[in-house]
């Protein structure tokens, strides 16, 4: 198991040595692989990628300086248990990352390995979460996706009306279920990090880990492509076009089916979550809870709590 081996390094005084002395070494040195990925911002992929295999935001993995990234070679191999550089060109190039990916992502146990098993580590339902349902460009399944609602309120309550960056706290999870004429066919699920970053998985129709999504139009591999769109700039509906009614896609209808109260133009503009990304989360959680909450406060049934919260967010629509 990659765990064993894991905490085998980690015992070991003299590699561990090795690598405290290699903090020092620069992206030129022959014990580091040069970083080539072809990509735009690559220490934010490789920070992404590396934090999940050492834990620490690959601290004791990625050497940078001088405008240029490099992987401590014997750190990474011993961390993976085998050696990343498959060509013996000293570089690690994208191909071999995504190897590398995909060989270890959910290989060492930081991950449930079951449906069951994040059930019981990160318990979600009606009650406890905030649900949105929602039909778009990820797949023709309804999408009944669960945010902890104190994880919202949280983030609220740390909003920072200048910077207006919703920002959800370490071990949060974000859980999607899957549904085609009713039944759940797989669930995609998100989870901050220590280190920032969200590790992102998909469990298949016998509640298992899987590599990918299986649902139209087309399979997604996880996180590769999860990151892709998590960490890019495009746009998708039907948050895109939100709360405008977004155009039907080649593939079917981009719609919330969840009902959406107090939201209007000026609140989506104000918090903007969609396009800014600020935690890399694509949906507009905070958005519709406010939302909710400036509804409740048009019909008299908001709490105490809950007032001061949205005096806090001085978000659009929210005064007295």
């Amino acid at each position: 198991m990659r765990a064993e081996r894991l905490f085998a390094f980690l015992a070991l005084p003299v590699l561990a040595s090795a690598i405290l002395c290699g903090c020092t070494a620069g992206p030129g040195d022959t014990r580091n692989l040069r970083v080539d990925l072809g990509k735009s911002d690559p220490e934010r992929l490789m920070r992404f990628y590396m934090g999940a295999v050492d834990g620490a935001g690959g601290d004791s993995i990625l050497v940078s300086g001088q405008g240029r990234l490099a992987v401590r070679h014997d750190a990474l191999a011993e961390y993976v248990g085998f050696d990343p550089d498959q060509n013996s060109d000293n570089v690690l190039d994208w191909e071999e990352l995504t190897a590398l990916v995909e060989e270890t992502y959910n290989a060492d146990g930081r991950i449930p390995e079951t449906l069951d098993a994040l059930r019981e580590q990160f318990a979600y339902d009606d009650t406890s979460a905030f649900v949105v349902e929602v039909i778009g460009t990820m797949s023709v399944a309804t999408r009944r996706i669960y945010v902890p609602r104190n994880a919202i309120v949280e983030a609220l309550q740390n909003f920072d009306s200048t910077r207006r960056a919703v920002i959800y706290a370490e071990g949060t999870t974000i859980v999607g279920e899957h549904l085609l004429d009713g039944r759940i066919v797989e669930v995609t699920a998100m989870t901050k990090r220590a280190d920032g970053y969200w590790d992102f998985f998909v469990y298949g129709a016998e509640g298992r880990l899987a590599d990918s999504t299986s649902t139209d139009p087309r399979p997604l591999h996880a996180p590769i492509q999860c990151a892709g769109c998590h960490f890019g700039n495009r746009t998708f509906e039907p948050e895109k076009s939100f709360p405008a009614v977004a155009p039907d896609g080649p593939d079917g209808p981009r719609v919330f089916l969840s009902n959406t109260p107090g939201v209007t133009t000026e609140l989506v503009s104000y918090f903007d979550e969609h396009r800014r990304r600020s935690d890399t989360v694509l949906g507009i959680y905070a958005t519709l809870y406010v939302g909710r909450l400036i509804d409740r406060a048009r019909r008299g049934t908001i709490s105490d709590e809950e007032r001061a919260l949205l005096d806090q967010v001085g978000a659009p629509g929210t005064s007295h």
